[in-house]
């Protein structure tokens, strides 16, 4: 059951590497087997009450950047704020969250320009 609002909410998302592991250490040593692993990425979108609103599971070389609009597309309520960490410097997610009339609270990387229009931009 999705929480209930009351007006704009202040968006966080992060994103977290999981491992699938396959048969086992112990299976594989009994049976001579290598365990397969694998990983996967979820990408979390939480509000400011820490709920869960959207979340998004990728292959694990998945650019943060490129699921911001999937994870937005889950969010009923209307986002003041959208806070992420430096992974979500780029361009597009500036240009995708400004159209929608958000404000964007991301940390810059060390490579970061001034552009034409006064936005810090990442060379992406």
């Amino acid at each position: 059951m999705a929480p209930v609002t009351f007006g704009p909410i202040h968006l966080i998302v992060d994103s977290t590497g999981l491992q699938i592991a396959g048969e086992g250490p112990c299976a594989a040593a009994k049976h001579g087997m290598k365990g397969t692993r694998d990983w996967r990425k979820l990408h979390v979108g939480v509000d400011e009450r820490g709920f869960i609103v959207a979340h998004c599971l990728t292959e694990s070389r998945a650019d943060d950047a490129r699921v911001v609009s999937a994870l937005l597309s889950q969010v009923s309520d209307e986002v003041e704020r959208f806070t992420a960490d430096g992974a979500y410097d780029k361009t597009a997610v500036y240009e995708t969250l400004v159209e929608r009339g958000e404000s964007v609270v991301v940390p810059p990387k060390k490579n970061v320009q001034v552009s034409r229009s006064g936005a810090a931009r990442a060379r992406a």
